[in-house]
């Protein structure tokens, strides 16, 4: 059976939803991007389960220019990535039935991915869900160089990617490859691209501001790299979404920064999944709110409003805390607050100790995260 260079797009409700493309980077006229804050440092998409070198392909119809200094330039792309991780080994491939990752350049006439736009910086697009096999398409109305020097650079997007393709989301560091805006500049793995990659697939060293998550054992699980440094993050560990499995949420301790909140999974095995938000959140832990895990690990915003009377809300998958807590119904919180009777006041009205234990992996037993 042929293998489709790419899946279909998809109406839902009315809107477009390019289902299988990932924003590129957009292109920056060798400006850096400048941003206000770098918190979270990186996002994550998913993850790949490898078992194996992973084979690439490139289509050599409509390359900007000769096959060999494309095949080299994307070959020098892979090597950055495989260079930080022993996980990964890319080699090429001469079978497009065999690749795991199909290289090509078009117009963005093709039915099924659609034309390049804004969204995907009119540079390059990847397939959106994280596995294999998956594609990596090229703008061929692009004015293209090997290194950015005279044109968009086809070296530094394809680094961009393969990080999309690895499981990278975008990242507020500027000096990130997986920054949103292309910078010829940017022809190394900074800090935070590292700590992404070390998240989803080990090595590297724990880095400031890394979680660990341990068994009840004790044993560890996942680390988290570089993902909450105690001067600018904050975290907690509740069910944030309502099914029962609970994440590591987080949120900027500057009082001056965003109030954004954002999560992560781990899976069944207790690895790094993925990361979801930032979102903006409609309630302030710098601002006495306090967020922990209530019945079964459910995620609750307390706001207290002095003797000891508060007001609480259910979270809802888009980190919005909108749903009142029912009244007249016991309220026994994580970190050791509780409202014994459910009379509206709480007996213990300061959390006794950090929400950071709950049910990760989906396997009614608690994990611990740890700093």
């Amino acid at each position: 059976m042929m293998r489709s260079r790419c899946p279909r797009t998809v109406w839902l409700l009315g809107l477009l939803v390019l289902a299988a493309c990932e924003k590129g980077p957009a292109d920056s006229g060798g400006q850096g991007e400048t941003a206000a804050s770098a918190i979270p440092p990186y996002t994550l998409r998913g993850r790949l389960d490898i078992d194996g070198p992973i084979l690439w392909f490139l289509d050599e119809k409509g390359t900007p220019f000769s096959p060999e200094t494309v095949r080299a330039v994307l070959a020098r792309a892979f090597g950055v990535w495989s260079a930080a991780s022993s996980r990964l080994v890319f080699r090429e491939t001469s079978s497009f039935e065999k690749a795991d990752i199909d290289i090509h350049f078009h117009d963005g006439k093709e039915r099924d991915c659609g034309h390049f736009s804004d969204l995907d910086g009119n540079l390059a697009h990847c397939g959106f869900t994280v596995r294999l096999p998956v594609w990596i398409h090229f703008s061929s109305e692009v004015s293209w160089s090997p290194d950015g020097k005279e044109g968009a650079g086809l070296f530094q997007t394809a680094l961009h990617e393969i990080g999309h393709v690895l499981g990278l989301g975008h990242s507020n560091d500027p000096g990130s490859v997986m920054a949103p805006i292309l910078d010829g500049a940017r022809t190394e793995l900074a800090a935070a691209d590292l700590a992404a990659l070390h998240s989803l697939y080990g090595g590297g060293e724990e880095t400031p501001g890394s979680l660990r998550v341990l068994d009840a054992d004790g044993r560890l699980m996942a680390t988290l790299v570089g993902a909450a440094p105690p001067a600018d993050v904050d975290f907690a560990v509740f069910d944030i979404e309502g099914d029962g499995v609970a994440e590591i949420v987080m949120w900027p301790r500057n009082a001056s920064a965003v109030p954004w909140i954002w999560w992560w999974k781990l899976d069944e095995m207790g690895r790094v999944k993925r990361t979801v938000g930032p979102y903006i959140c409609n309630v302030d832990p710098r601002k006495g709110a306090h967020l922990a895990g209530a019945d079964g690990g459910l995620g609750v915003a307390v706001l207290p409003s002095g003797e000891g009377r508060y007001r609480a809300y259910r979270f809802s998958a888009t980190g919005t805390a909108s749903v009142p807590w029912p009244r007249g119904r016991p309220l026994r919180l994580t970190n050791g607050m509780e409202d014994e009777n459910g009379d509206g006041v709480l007996e213990v009205a300061a959390p006794l100790h950090p929400a950071h234990r709950g049910d990760l992996t989906g396997d009614g037993v608690s994990e611990t995260v740890t700093r």
